[in-house]
């Protein structure tokens, strides 16, 4: 065998070994409703937030890549809210005003900047997507809001305004699975 194909041999078996590896060093998530990857395990947190609906519980499962030098994102993150039945996905009726008032929430409590919204359908599901200025241009950040009949998902992932786009993000929102 010639040095050439040596070498070429000898990349492809480094290349598909790094492949494996990045592909296996992301963490699968699994709940009751839904599965999506992180770049690493999660941590969890158990929220209650006061709303017109009442105390709500929220559960949180949250990703602080902040430290990490090799990641685009700062942080990964998904949510999950259960609503009242008055509040639920075959309601047309107040899908609008209840995105609405979900996209100015976030956007209240970061003190950020809307700068797109449009309206989502995911697996038979209605919501929303919102991109957030957030600190005038320090970063980015994209929520998907899926209302799965009274459960709000909310996926979100936080970017320097510079690696908005990138595909470690959209592979954290691609992965995601309803049950």
């Amino acid at each position: 065998m010639g040095k050439g194909k040596v070498t070429l041999t000898l990349f492809l078996i480094l290349f598909l070994n790094i492949s494996f590896v990045s592909a296996k060093r992301w963490y699968l998530l699994h709940t009751n409703t839904y599965s999506i990857e992180f770049p690493k395990k999660p941590a969890k947190q158990i929220d209650m937030v006061t709303s017109k609906y009442g105390n709500l519980q929220m559960t949180i499962f949250t990703y602080n890549a902040s430290q990490s030098s090799n990641d685009d994102n700062l942080m990964y993150r998904i949510s999950s809210v259960v609503y009242p039945d008055s509040i639920n996905s075959d309601k047309k009726e107040k899908l609008t005003t209840f995105f609405k008032s979900t996209a100015d929430r976030a956007i209240k409590n970061v003190r950020g900047r809307l700068l797109s919204e449009k309206s989502i359908e995911i697996f038979g599901y209605p919501g929303n997507e919102i991109r957030i200025d957030y600190e005038d241009g320090i970063a980015i950040i994209r929520m998907v809001n899926l209302l799965v009949h009274n459960k709000l998902i909310t996926l979100q992932t936080i970017a320097q305004s510079s690696k908005e786009s990138n595909a470690s993000g959209l592979r954290f929102m691609e992965s995601f699975k309803l049950k």
